[in-house]
């Protein structure tokens, strides 16, 4: 009996590989909105406002309930986007355990992760505009902020997405010349 190939092995590897990255995107999925709201249920006034890059000398009273619902659900908005990403990441993943590293339907699940990135980059970054403005909405005018914030999560964020995107371009123009190189043959 003859050993299996490296090509064989390496298959083999990617599929052990893309079963812990399937589980790790559910686990993700599952936690990342759980995990905000319970940050917005349970955390200090002032770590809520450290986090919306508000400075801790401007809070003049505890944040009410229905603020810390409003943050919750504004926060969850680019996470649940992200989440919509990472879904699609778990199929391309699903994909690759079936063996299917070059079709179509990765193609799409790349582009689609992409897509649900940038959203949640370019939401990301409306969001601390709206929570910092809900936070402070109760203040006396002239008091209340109103903050436009670029941080570094995003730029990364998009940046992946942008990377994912380029890489799904490329599987499909490879399946493309590959289809036609297999029509001369």
């Amino acid at each position: 009996m003859n050993p299996p190939s490296k090509t064989t092995r390496d298959t083999e590897r990617l599929k052990r590989v893309s079963r812990i990255m399937v589980l790790a995107c559910t686990v993700l999925t599952i936690m990342l909105p759980l995990i905000v709201a319970a940050f917005w249920w349970f955390s200090e006034t002032e770590s809520l406002f450290t986090n919306a890059r508000l400075a801790t000398s401007s809070i003049r009273h505890p944040i009410a309930t229905w603020q810390r619902i409003a943050g919750a659900l504004i926060n969850e908005l680019p996470v649940l986007m992200l989440v919509a990403g990472i879904w699609q990441a778990r199929r391309c993943f699903k994909l690759f355990v079936a063996g299917e590293f070059f079709s179509g339907e990765v193609v799409a699940c790349l582009r689609w992760f992409a897509v649900w990135a940038t959203l949640s980059a370019v939401v990301g970054i409306l969001e601390c505009t709206a929570i910092a403005t809900m936070l402070t909405w109760s203040y006396p005018v002239g008091e209340r902020q109103f903050m436009v914030a670029l941080g570094t999560d995003q730029f990364i964020l998009l940046f992946v997405a942008g990377m994912v995107w380029l890489m799904a371009r490329v599987i499909a123009q490879g399946k493309a010349l590959a289809e036609e190189n297999a029509t001369f043959i």
